[in-house]
C-alpha cells in the first residue's frame, strides 16, 4: 500500500519530457536534440510526487509535479518554474486512483505551461 512505480521501462525523467514535449506540441513546437536548434530548453525536475491522505470515509489522494525551465534563445534566457497538481477522493488505495490524480496534474500543468508561453512566444 502507498507504493507507486511507473511502468517498466519509464523513468521519471522519460515522463516529464513527454508532458513538455506533449505541452509545446499544442502550441505546433516539435522537440529536437539539434544542438544548433533556435531556442534551447533544459529541464530540472523539482517534484514528481504522489501520495495518499487515509481518513475515515474516504483516502485522499494527490499529485505534484514541477519543473524549472530555462529557455534560451538568441543569447537570452529566460527561466521559470511550472506547476501542476491533482487530487482525488476514493474508497481504497489503488492504481486508478493514483493514475487519476497524476492525469489531473499533468493537465494542470500543462495549463500552467501554456500560461508562461503565452507571455513567452509573444517576445
Amino acid at each position: 500500500m502507498g507504493a507507486v512505480a511507473l511502468p517498466s521501462g519509464d523513468t521519471v525523467q522519460s515522463e516529464m519530457k513527454k508532458l513538455i514535449t506533449a505541452g509545446l506540441a499544442r502550441r505546433g513546437y516539435g522537440v529536437s536534440e539539434n544542438p544548433s536548434a533556435d531556442t534551447e530548453l533544459s529541464i530540472d525536475i523539482n517534484k514528481f510526487w504522489s501520495w495518499y491522505s487515509p481518513g475515515f470515509a474516504s483516502v485522499g489522494f494527490n499529485s505534484e509535479v514541477e519543473a524549472s525551465l530555462g529557455f534560451t534563445r538568441s543569447g537570452a534566457e529566460t527561466t521559470t518554474i511550472v506547476n501542476g497538481t491533482g487530487a482525488n477522493r476514493g474508497q481504497v488505495a489503488s492504481n486508478a486512483n493514483i493514475q487519476l490524480t497524476y492525469k489531473r496534474a499533468f493537465e494542470n500543468f500543462l495549463m500552467n505551461l501554456d500560461t508562461f508561453l503565452d507571455t513567452y512566444l509573444e517576445n
